[in-house]
């Protein structure tokens, strides 16, 4: 099966490469004897330099080899070339590709909703999927996409409105921004599924890839939990709170006195 998407790593970081030891058609493990391993750079005039020479990689009785490259400072296409070495004489070679890239220039702040998220997707480990890739379902990109939405629904959601960015939204709503961004994303690759949906059959045998639901389901108990977390923290912020990001005028004792009567608004405006 070919990779849905390529593994890469950050320059001066680490890509773990992840290579299936199990026969596709019996479903058996195929352990190698020895494996070598040799990873080369892909250069603009379309030859290759080698960055790793040919160096024996350990093998357990795992069904699958994990292999870790620490990289360069330079950014581009790298293949990580694999030698199996079988007990019959037989050789066979494998090809990963993988991309060295820039780091993109997150202030710490972001970083940090962005490994939350991460976190709280079970991303950070992809090499437990077992029925996917071993590799990131996300990008740092994609995810900071879809925290960017969760703090414009914040700001745009009701009691009032609000003007947080990353760098001024208090700590406070950094697990509410989280939990929004999961949403998104659950959201999105619901929407992906959806499109991927498959189905077969063969003489009454039928096969169905169908895993949009199984995406949405959290997604939609996520919601309820976003929703109301996010008015309660917005109620509590309140009005009259300091927090820089709020858009408003103090309002005068002669509204605000008033509008505090209505029970929705109690806990924004206090008695």
């Amino acid at each position: 099966m070919a990779l849905s998407k390529r593994p890469y790593c950050y320059t001066g970081g680490e890509v773990v490469i992840t290579l299936s030891l199990t026969d596709p058609e019996t479903g058996e493990m195929n352990i190698p004897n020895s494996v070598f391993v040799r990873v080369l750079r892909a250069e603009v005039d379309g030859t290759f330099t080698e960055v790793v020479p040919r160096s024996e990689v350990a093998v357990g009785d795992s069904p699958q080899l994990v292999y870790r490259f620490s990289s360069t400072d330079t950014a581009g296409d790298y293949v990580a070339i694999f030698e199996l070495n079988f007990t019959d004489f037989q050789t066979e070679n494998r090809e990963i590709h993988f991309s060295v890239v820039e780091p993109p220039l997150y202030s710490p702040t972001v970083k940090t909703l962005i490994d939350g998220l991460r976190l709280f997707l079970r991303d950070n480990k992809p090499y437990l999927f077992r029925v996917d890739e071993p590799i990131e379902h996300w990008d740092d990109e994609e995810l900071y996409a879809f925290l960017y939405f969760a703090l414009l629904d914040f700001n745009g959601s009701p009691p009032f409105w609000t003007s947080f960015t990353f760098e001024t939204l208090p700590p406070e709503a950094y697990n509410i921004v989280v939990m929004g961004g999961a949403v998104m994303a659950l959201i999105a690759r619901s929407v992906l599924e959806a499109g991927n949906h498959f189905t077969y059959n063969d003489n009454g045998l039928s096969v169905t890839l169908a895993r949009s639901q199984g995406y949405m389901s959290p997604a939609q108990m996520l919601l309820t939990q976003y929703a109301q977390g996010k008015k309660s923290l917005k109620r509590y912020i309140g009005l009259s709170t300091p927090w820089k990001g709020i858009k408003h005028v103090r309002a005068p004792l002669s509204i605000r006195r008033p509008l505090s009567m209505i029970p929705a608004l109690e806990n924004v405006f206090g008695r």
